[in-house]
């Protein structure tokens, strides 16, 4: 019982520490009903995501984590090519639903219902204006005609549902991630921007996503980026528009006369801000370490955090398996690495497995020196506890006028004769003193 309750402590130390979610040990009967499934539906106060499990899933071993967020008007089953993938790479992957009405879900991200930003407006005069579609959690009457997307928290859509499936699942916490495309993926930039949320995350996969022009914010934890963009892009442009207001601003347009769309920033602009903000330098070195397909990819390095900027010779499309291929890459390379946030806590996840492991060992040398000393005690009672042994004479000289003490026992009769028998003395016999020791989606709006 004692040992039980030891390890329970250490359990949950090693959970407190950070290392693992609640998950670990818990076999979760959510989980048991969809055995031999690949994905079962996580309905969340009126968000229907899919969560699906790695290949061999065992819930005492800790496995990454990615939160996948679709597109504008998209829904949780845009992610089935990514978690698919994902699952046979051992990751676990809950793809997640916007708010909004069916076929118009959405992430409140980047400004995506804030406009006018700091840079001013986040679209052109007369563009169309969906803040009717969001009526519910938005109040209209204060949009500009930019509004696109629902006004709802979608941090706290992203935090509820990690909270769900890290009770569900045996989760690396140092390993979670947010990867998202288009509208999805300006979600990413804000989730890690969130200081509710950023913390949580390694890192974070953008596919075809930006934030609007002054929407931009620094991660509010250290973490690595992968961004992925369509050299042929319209939606989100990769590359700065000459006639957009002001410098690193992408128009995307949806007319030839560019009379109407929205502005993004620019590619170059999101990860040289990044790679600066965590000590890196303001150009990348050509590389192909992550490209797969007609995807490249350069790396800024130097910065504390990996940044990499990646282009494919696309427009604007989710789901390509190039750009599925390269994300998780870029996932599987980061295994081992660790934001500032991880860096206290995987000492402390060493320090609570240690002395998991050395509770287990005092538990069992416990255990093996009570099952020796039981057998011995019944063994030295079938013989005895004291057993006669001869014992050398001795010569006891007493002080003249004081008698020899006794020996203890029973002595014998006094003989005569040379040679008489020595007195006899009872010894404890050892046994029981010295135990043997043990051997060896919808239009996007543009």
């Amino acid at each position: 019982m004692a040992c039980r309750r030891l390890l329970a402590v250490a359990a949950v130390a090693r959970v407190a520490a950070g290392a693992v979610s609640s998950g670990c040990g818990v076999e979760s009967t959510d989980i048991l009903e969809y055995v031999g499934m690949e994905s079962l539906p996580l309905a969340l106060d009126g968000h229907n995501h899919i969560l699906t499990l790695p290949q061999d899933y065992d819930y005492e071993t800790p496995v990454p984590l990615i939160l996948y967020m679709h597109g504008w008007g998209g829904d949780a089953s845009e992610g089935d090519a990514f978690a698919s993938t994902a699952r046979k790479k051992g990751i676990a992957t809950a793809a997640l639903e916007g708010s909004g009405p069916e076929n118009w879900q959405s992430w409140n991200a980047g400004g995506s219902s804030s406009s006018p930003g700091p840079r001013g407006a986040t679209c052109k005069p007369g563009s169309t204006d969906y803040c009717s579609y969001y009526a519910e959690t938005c109040e209209c009457e204060n949009s500009d005609g930019c509004w696109w997307t629902t006004c709802e928290d979608s941090t706290r859509v992203l935090l509820d549902a990690l909270e769900a499936v890290e009770k569900m699942l045996c989760v690396d916490l140092e390993q979670v991630w947010v990867a998202g495309c288009s509208n999805g993926a300006m979600m990413v930039y804000e989730a890690l921007a969130d200081s509710r949320s950023a913390g949580l995350f390694a890192g974070g996969v953008s596919i075809v996503g930006a934030p609007h022009p002054g929407f931009w914010r620094p991660p509010s934890s250290s973490a690595h980026l992968l961004g992925i963009w369509g050299l042929s892009d319209t939606t989100i442009p990769y590359e700065a528009s000459e006639d957009a207001p002001g410098p690193g601003v992408a128009l995307a347009t949806v007319d030839e006369d560019d009379e109407r769309g929205w502005y993004y920033t620019a590619a170059r602009n999101v990860t040289r801000a990044w790679s600066l903000h965590h000590g890196g330098p303001a150009a990348p070195v050509a590389t192909n370490a992550y490209g797969n397909g007609d995807v490249s990819c350069s790396t800024f390095v130097g910065a504390s955090r990996e940044t990499v900027e990646c282009t494919v010779k696309a427009g604007h499309v989710c789901g390509r398996a190039d750009e599925i291929e390269t994300a998780l890459g870029f996932i599987e390379g980061r295994r081992g690495t660790s934001s500032d946030k991880s860096s206290s806590s995987t000492s402390d996840a060493k320090v609570a497995t240690a002395a998991a492991v050395a509770v287990v060992v005092t538990c069992v040398l416990l255990a093996v020196f009570i099952v020796s000393f039981l057998f011995y005690r019944r063994r030295s009672r079938s013989r005895g506890i004291f057993e006669l042994v001869d014992v050398s004479p001795v010569n006891t000289l007493a002080a003249p006028g004081i008698a020899a003490p006794s020996v203890v026992g029973k002595r014998p009769t006094p003989s005569p004769l040379r040679g008489s028998p020595p007195p006899r003395a009872l010894r404890p016999t050892g046994a029981l003193l010295t135990p043997p020791r043990e051997g060896g989606g919808g239009e996007f709006p543009s």
